[in-house]
Parts: C-alpha cells; sequence; structure tokens
C-alpha cells in the first residue's frame, strides 16, 4: 500500500496538538507497542498522568530533581524516519523537521536552562512521535500500524467521517555526562481530527501548511517535564 509521507507527517502533527479523551483500553493497546526507539522498554510500568491518562514510564531510583536544572536537547525526531514523495519533497521534509526542533527548543527554553553541550547538571532528552493511529467505524483500536492508518484517517477525514486520532510519543532522560539512564514515557494523546482536513486535502505538503500545528505541538510538549528537572527559577 503506497501513502504519503505529507499525510502521515500531517497526521503526526494534528493528532498530537487536539485535546480529547479517549478510553483507557484504546491507550493502553498502542501504548504497549514498543518501536525500538527507546534503549529498553522492559522497566516501564503502567501509571497515570495528571490528567488521569494512562503511561506508561519508569524513573530511575537514583533521579533526584534537585540535581538536574539544565536539558541538552537532541533533535526531535519522526520514527521511523520518513521518505520524501511527490507530496512532500526531501527539502521540504528538512524544513518542517528544522522548524519543529526550532519550535520545541523555543518552548522549552521558556520553562527551563537548554545547554548545547553535557555538564554536570543537565540531562539528555530524546523524543520522538513513534506511531499515529484512527478509531472510528470499521477501524480497531488495534489497528495502529501508523503509515496505513495515517491514510486511512486522512482520506476519512476529507470525507467528512468522525474520526478520533492517537498519537503514540516516545521519550527518555538521561545524564548528559555519564549516559546513565534516568526516565523513560511512552504517551498516547488522542482527539478528533477534524484540522486533519486542512492538511489531508492539500496536493503539497509544505511548512506554511503545517506551521500552526507544528506551534501547538511545541506549547503543549512535555507537561510533566517539571517533576524531573528543576524550572527556570525553581
Amino acid at each position: 500500500m503506497k501513502v504519503s509521507t505529507g499525510i502521515r507527517i500531517g497526521a503526526m502533527l494534528a493528532a498530537l496538538v487536539l485535546a480529547g479523551c479517549a478510553s483507557q483500553g484504546t491507550q493502553k493497546t498502542l501504548g504497549e507497542q514498543n518501536s525500538g526507539f527507546l534503549k529498553d522498554y522492559s522497566n516501564l510500568q503502567w501509571t497515570q498522568d495528571r490528567q488521569g491518562n494512562p503511561v506508561r514510564t519508569w524513573i530511575s531510583p537514583s533521579l533526584a530533581p534537585e540535581r538536574y536544572d539544565a536539558i541538552l536537547l537532541e533533535p526531535l525526531r519522526l520514527y521511523p524516519e520518513p521518505r520524501p514523495t511527490e507530496q512532500v519533497s526531501r527539502e521540504e521534509l528538512e524544513r518542517i523537521l528544522a522548524y519543529a526542533n526550532q519550535a520545541l527548543k523555543r518552548e522549552l527554553a521558556k520553562r527551563f536552562v537548554l545547554v548545547n553541550r553535557p555538564q554536570p547538571g543537565a540531562v539528555r532528552l530524546r523524543a520522538a512521535i513513534s506511531g499515529v493511529a484512527a478509531q472510528g467505524e470499521g477501524l480497531a483500536p488495534y489497528q495502529y500500524v501508523p503509515i496505513a492508518l495515517a491514510a486511512t484517517m486522512a482520506k476519512r477525514a476529507v470525507a467528512g467521517t468522525p474520526q478520533r486520532a492517537f498519537i503514540v510519543g516516545e521519550s527518555e532522560l538521561l545524564d548528559s555526562v555519564s549516559g546513565e539512564l534516568l526516565a523513560q514515557q511512552v504517551k498516547v494523546g488522542s482527539g478528533a481530527a477534524a484540522k486533519l482536513q486542512k492538511i489531508a486535502g492539500k496536493d503539497r505538503i509544505t511548512l506554511e501548511t503545517v506551521k500552526p500545528l507544528v506551534d501547538e505541538l511545541a506549547a503543549a510538549a512535555l507537561p510533566n517535564l517539571e517533576q524531573l528537572v528543576r524550572p527556570r527559577g525553581g
């Protein structure tokens, strides 16, 4: 099945920034899939975030938040890496990813001290969008294969079919000097996919097409990070 990378990127971004409550069963089904982005999944346990949503997480017993007051941010990734198509060129993909990283860095800098190299008191943050899924008429929650469902989700959104989108985000913190693993998380967000229509209907995907979604994504990223790293002025 040939699927547009542009639709996949649009689906990922739209799903990530939309609010909504999914069933815990659906979120757990998606959250139990291991993409391979994290170095190890064996220690992850189910818990709940501040909003009561299920999340797979692990925090090292040796992590003391007062020890860390800065972040060394690695570039945000789409995992696995997307490929260019007729709808989105390699150059445009590079522009979109570059802007996404600039936006994420800008928003995190409002809350935390960011550094450019490993140093004592700094954590290394790795993060990726590792999957998208859709749930609606004729779709089961476990049918989560990112590329195939991104296309299905886009097609149904354009056709006006109500659709719920899911996004799987993975992240981990490491000591920037020693490389010690400090924390990991796999989280599934969800929302109605109305905004997807604005992207799925485009013949060409450009940075300007997705920029508003990227900005929302960055502003909403990693809301619980203050529990692990001291924020500015903390």
